[in-house]
């Protein structure tokens, strides 16, 4: 009789190559949904950050890194009007005056 370890290690290359398949996917959607996002620089920065970021970024440590691998595919995407200068100055400063 296996254990119930042996079974999880026998089941992890099947759901690597699932999760690879997953990211594969949505690398697909996001390049192609990528030139219908951002529109004028400063509103859509201030929308990402209160929608998207913040809420996300406080709720554990494995969000807050999921908050900033995203951010940094928006920016590997070229995402366009995506200003990655403006949001690195907004989140230092909203984060340095939180910890202040």
């Amino acid at each position: 009789m296996a254990l119930p370890e042996q079974d999880a290690l026998k089941r992890l290359p099947e759901e690597l190559k699932a999760q690879e398949a997953n990211a594969a996917r949505v690398n697909l959607f996001l390049t192609r949904a990528r030139p219908f996002w951002m529109c004028d620089r400063k509103g859509m920065l201030y929308a990402y950050l209160q929608q998207c970021i913040l809420p996300r970024v406080v709720y554990s440590p494995p969000d807050a890194a999921f908050c900033a691998k995203f951010t940094q595919r928006l920016h590997e995407l070229a995402v366009p009007f995506f200003p990655t200068i403006l949001y690195l100055d907004t989140v230092s400063h909203l984060f340095h005056d939180a910890l202040v």
